[in-house]
């Protein structure tokens, strides 16, 4: 079998998105999710970045990363062209991204992620899509047909 069983049930409930806990193989996934949040705390930015990339189908089921859907995985995939506003935070040393992504909750700093990941990777901040990552990311893909209709 390649990788691990991880498989996410999702639904719309009342507009909400529901998802069941993945049943993965690493210890990691068993631990509280209080235990986790503290995990995640004591993660810089880049160190945060790097294993919500490594672990996006589980921290996806809490919250902590925003849903991945088959459009934004091919985004991040796909060069990007520098939007004018970014222009000025591409100007900003590393180290101080690092520290503004720092005060940013956990799915705030993946959001910022996910919309400049060309940029930030060429920077050595976000890791580079590998096939690991990118089956990973795969697996995190919510269904494309996610209306508010459904339930």
């Amino acid at each position: 079998m390649n990788g691990p069983s991880n498989q996410i049930s999702t639904g719309v409930q009342n507009g909400h998105i529901s998802h069941a806990i993945p049943s993965h193989r690493h210890p990691l996934h068993r631990l509280p999710v209080e235990l986790v949040l503290e995990i995640i705390d004591c993660l810089n930015a880049e160190q945060f970045i790097r294993f919500a990339f490594a672990h996006y189908p589980f921290l996806q089921c809490y919250g902590l990363v925003p849903a991945m859907s088959t459009q934004r995985l091919s985004a991040l995939v796909k060069r990007s062209r520098l939007l004018p506003t970014f222009l000025q935070l591409v100007r900003l040393p590393t180290e101080t991204l690092l520290e503004i992504m720092r005060h940013l909750n956990p799915i705030d700093t993946m959001r910022f992620v996910l919309a400049n990941y060309q940029h930030l990777a060429m920077r050595g901040i976000a890791p580079r899509l590998t096939r690991t990552t990118m089956w990973s990311l795969e697996q995190a893909c919510l269904p494309d047909k996610m209306g508010g209709d459904e339930g």
